[in-house]
């Protein structure tokens, strides 16, 4: 076959096999988790420079040590084939590229041919101790070096196969507990894991999942720093104030002037401040609005704190400017009150009107012959 196949259908991944190729049954396939020897060439489409030669190139299938797009055709070859395929970046070195060889968003192709078969690996539950910690140690230092790549989707998905060796079930940290909780290289292990994890979610904006990895973290050390700055900075995000303070200033204690703590620590003070105002304000709509009038000052608003609507604090009242006894009102301070002649007029008026209406009727009547007298 000398035509380029288009594999998922997207145009993402072409393959072109050898004429000579028959599929065949399964039973010689590449399996997930099984150690391969692969005799590989990479070469940048638009260029053809190789980056990459390598007759006995060892991985394990799953364990994204190679782009993904050459994870994906291995999956789909049988011992003795050899493929030509084309990947789109992303299924290569994406936006980042591979310094200096390959610029970002290169289209690549590689030359493979699967040479040897190994032994699987264990599932992670049937595994003893001795090789979870060192399965664990090798998904971690693979992490490592996809992260210094920039390569955040790798680097994460080899701590989360780190942390499933470091715990029971399939979890991958914040549900999980560490096992088991007194062997030092063990916990020191899930605790850096834990903590690269965390920061490749903080680098993704995933506040919440760096939170619960930092939990676990704090449950087995609580004084891991790492730990202790992620919680608080989701905490700060998520405005618990409480959880918040409380792992911040437990940082500054074991490190005096950490500065992604003091940096927090002033957004949480600043937040809080915020929260207070908007906690009053709606104190005061609650208790029925915005004030009452002063006539003292001009009728200008007077807060439920003493406070005029311009910022300047209301007097209080002095025994000279407070009468020891209001006399009562006479009959002639009521008729100069100029409210209740107001209150006199809004009712005079439609009564006299309504009579005269009535006087007009009866007029007419009585010139119509109607009414007699």
């Amino acid at each position: 076959m000398s035509e380029w196949e288009d594999i998922l259908g997207s145009g993402a991944l072409l393959c072109k096999r050898g004429a000579d190729y028959v599929p065949g049954d399964g039973s010689a396939a590449a399996h997930q988790g099984q150690l391969v020897t692969l005799a590989l060439v990479g070469r940048v489409v638009a260029t053809g420079a190789e980056f990459v030669r390598d007759a006995a190139f060892r991985y394990r299938v799953g364990d994204l040590d190679v782009v993904r797009g050459v994870d994906l055709a291995v999956r789909m070859m049988a011992l003795g084939d050899a493929w030509t395929i084309r990947l789109q970046p992303r299924l290569a070195f994406a936006t980042i590229g591979l310094a200096p060889r390959v610029p970002p968003d290169a289209d690549v192709e590689y030359e493979i041919a699967l040479t040897k078969l190994g032994d699987v690996l264990l599932p992670v539950e049937s595994m003893p101790l001795v090789l979870r910690k060192a399965r664990a140690a090798d998904r971690k230092e693979a992490g490592n070096a996809h992260f210094r790549a920039g390569r955040m989707d790798a680097a994460g998905t080899c701590y989360s196969q780190a942390l499933r060796c470091l715990t029971f079930g399939k979890g991958d940290g914040p549900k999980e507990e560490p096992l088991p909780a007194g062997d030092a290289e063990w916990c020191a292990l899930f605790e850096s894991c834990s903590n690269n994890l965390s920061t490749v979610h903080v680098r993704a904006g995933e506040r919440a999942k760096a939170r619960g990895l930092g939990r676990a973290v704090l449950k087995v050390n609580p004084d891991s720093l790492k730990a202790l700055v992620h919680v608080g900075t989701a905490a700060v995000r998520a405005s618990d104030f409480d959880e918040a303070a409380r792992t911040l200033e437990r940082a500054l204690r074991l490190r005096p002037g950490f500065a992604p703590a003091v940096r927090q620590l002033a957004i949480l003070k600043q937040k809080r401040a915020r929260h207070a105002v908007a906690e009053r304000k709606m104190s005061r709509r609650m208790m029925g609005g915005g004030g009452r009038a002063d006539p003292a000052h001009g009728g200008g608003e007077v807060s439920s704190e003493g406070e005029s609507a311009e910022g300047s604090a209301a007097p209080a009242a002095t025994p000279a400017a407070t009468p020891a006894a209001t006399p009562a009102a006479t009959p002639a301070a009521t008729k100069a009150d100029p409210l209740a002649v107001h209150s006199v007029a809004r009712w005079r008026t439609p009564l006299l009107a309504a009579l005269a209406a009535v006087l007009l009727a009866i007029g007419a009547k009585v010139w119509l012959g109607e009414i007699g007298f």
